[in-house]
């Protein structure tokens, strides 16, 4: 069974992905589950695991237990900045400008589609409640004017 699907997933690959990386396989069939490595030298493969069997419907088999734990986990997923490439490198300020024109469900979608685009969502969002960023009238911006209170015939000091 595992010699079977290794060749057909090997033909279905392709030579050039196996010389970049390794190739993950998950081998099923109605009774058992094999979990398989491909790489360029060596094939690994996991013993054979029952997945159904005559107790399944009041014990869970241990094929199952463990399908369900590499399907639901992160363990052979390698992180999201490492999977995640954009041709062009964007300014965080125009990832900014972006989600603020979107529609809220599309600032979502957008922010778990891109880990940059998630990064500048949340570093745009308070993240706690009743607490603002207030603009004082007498702070002094990038271009060193002061603005505010020598508008109101009042200096800084007091005169």
């Amino acid at each position: 069974m595992i010699n079977g699907a290794v060749s057909k997933a090997k033909s279905c690959i392709g030579d050039s992905r196996l010389r970049h990386d390794d190739v993950r396989l998950i081998v099923i069939s109605p009774r058992h589950l094999v979990f398989v490595e491909l790489s360029r030298e060596v094939v690994l493969a996991s013993r054979s695991l029952v997945l159904l069997s005559n107790y399944s419907a009041t014990q869970c088999s241990p094929g199952f237990r463990a399908l369900a734990r590499v399907l639901t986990s992160n363990c052979w997923k390698k992180p999201r900045a490492h999977r995640e490439k954009w041709p062009v490198n964007m300014l965080p300020e125009i990832v900014q400008m972006i989600l603020h024109k979107l529609e809220p469900r599309d600032v979502v979608a957008f922010s778990q589609a891109s880990l940059a685009a998630e990064q500048c969502y949340y570093a745009s969002e308070s993240q706690f409640k009743n607490i603002d960023l207030r603009s004082l009238k007498s702070s002094i911006p990038c271009c060193g004017n002061r603005t505010g209170l020598e508008t109101h015939g009042k200096s800084l000091h007091g005169t």
